[in-house]
């Protein structure tokens, strides 16, 4: 048998008043199409999970919003699905009048169901390619007229075909050290200990 969350009980109870019947329906279907389901909170709104996620519901302040996690999968949905710019499949729910009837719900869990049994795979988001840096004309000019800020540019921003035709100058490579140099910072540190030594002879003078 399934299993009912009083945390849902109390989500709806603190749902607007025209949302309170829109998810109570929702919530019936949802145990009607499949027995064994069980309800969570999960991202502050009520879940159903069996055998993974099955479905989710929201309220907000003018709509509420219900959907299934393998939507695209799912061939019931073909045919009933509004939108998928929101948080389901079924767009912006104002009112009971704008649900699908009760045998196309209880018909779409049970398709949701059967995907969760059968270890069906909901299918990864897409990527969106990242955009390339675009510096403006008037930040390489600015650049241009500051020296020190022309050398810190050279090194940390990547050449790339917008910056440097709006007259940003490529970067060039940090230079290599050779095998066997000494490190920039070594004879900073041996001046320093030079200077403790000087100290030390000072003090024993004295």
């Amino acid at each position: 048998m399934g299993k009912k969350d009083p945390l849902v009980d109390a989500y709806i109870e603190k749902s607007a008043d025209f949302a309170r019947p829109i998810l109570k329906k929702l919530r019936k279907l949802i145990h009607a199409g499949c027995p064994e389901v069980e309800e969570t909170i999960k991202w502050n709104c009520p879940h159903f999970v069996y055998r993974g996620l099955l479905c989710s519901m929201a309220a907000f302040k003018e709509y509420c919003t219900f959907g299934f996690w393998k939507g695209r999968l799912m061939e019931s949905l073909a045919e009933h699905a509004k939108s998928e710019r929101t948080m389901g499949q079924y767009g912006r729910i104002t009112s009971l009048a704008e649900l699908p009837s009760d045998k196309i719900i209880v018909e779409q869990v049970k398709e949701a169901a059967r995907l969760n049994a059968g270890g069906i795979k909901a299918p990864k988001a897409e990527a969106k390619p990242k955009k390339p840096l675009r510096i403006p004309s008037y930040f390489g000019l600015a650049l241009k007229k500051n020296a020190q800020a022309l050398a810190t540019s050279r090194n940390s921003v990547p050449a790339t075909s917008e910056n440097t035709s709006s007259g940003l100058p490529k970067p060039k490579p940090w230079p290599r050290a050779k095998s066997g140099s000494q490190r920039p910072w070594s004879g900073w540190r041996r001046g320093r200990a030079g200077i403790g030594n000087m100290r030390k002879s000072e003090s024993c003078s004295a």
